[in-house]
């Protein structure tokens, strides 16, 4: 059985080499984490719960949406506002990514790469990933 993937549509695209040639990055196809990534999905998880625990009554009154009813850029603005350590949560998705992402479904995420990525996209990325591989088993 294959992993399961997302492909996430930048709002910013930008400039990649590619074969010696600039090419325009405009998808950034990522696949769930593994065994070999629990810490650090583990990291965002718990920054998520965290999150919630924080939240109590709120979530408490919207105990009736389920995580398909949720958008990605929901799940970054609940870390954001609810006390989840933001700088932990963006470096452990840089490393996640590096080892399980590419630009337009084959150029390799590297450091480099990451740099180019703008804030909101990265944002957006960072609770479409939540929302697609880690709370699924937490929200239904």
């Amino acid at each position: 059985m294959e992993n399961k993937t997302i492909e996430y549509i930048l709002t910013k695209p930008f400039q990649v080499g590619k074969g010696g040639d600039f090419i325009d990055a405009e998808i950034i196809k990522i696949t769930e984490p593994v065994y070999r990534d629990i810490h650090k999905a583990n990291i965002l998880q718990q920054q998520f719960l965290i999150t919630l625990n924080k939240n109590k009554n709120e979530t408490k009154a919207n105990n009736d949406v389920g995580i398909d009813d949720i958008k990605g850029k929901d799940l970054y603005m609940a870390l954001a506002m609810g006390g989840a350590n933001l700088e932990l949560c963006i470096n452990t998705l840089k490393e996640l990514l590096k080892t399980s992402a590419f630009v337009n479904g084959d150029i390799k995420i590297t450091e480099t790469i990451l740099t180019q990525i703008s804030i909101q996209d990265f944002n957006l990325i960072l609770g479409e990933y939540l929302k697609s591989f880690l709370l699924g088993d937490l929200m239904n």
